[in-house]
């Protein structure tokens, strides 16, 4: 796995595939995993939970970030990816 990530939630049209890609996607990390969601699953929502108690922050794909509409925590998508080159912050 990644360090500094403590977890991964999709959303996929099965629940077969989203708990194949959250595994594959914690160990590729945000950066890499959002260049294989965009080239191999382009619908689908993923978020990484960063391991930072003291600065909570959801690392999103753009599909995910659309979904996070009460997020208590800040939203950023990640960086690298077709529609935040930068890294933009959602929330």
């Amino acid at each position: 796995p990644t360090a500094g990530i403590a977890g991964v939630t999709v959303i996929a049209p099965s629940a077969a595939l989203a708990d194949g890609l959250s595994t594959t996607l914690f160990v590729l990390g945000p950066e890499e995993g959002m260049r294989f969601l965009e080239r191999w699953h382009p619908g689908v929502a993923a978020m990484w939970i960063p391991d930072a108690p003291d600065a909570p922050e959801i690392l999103a794909s753009p599909a995910m970030a659309g979904r996070l509409t009460d997020s208590a925590f800040p939203v950023r998508e990640v960086p690298g990816c077709a529609d935040a080159p930068e890294g933009r912050r959602v929330r």
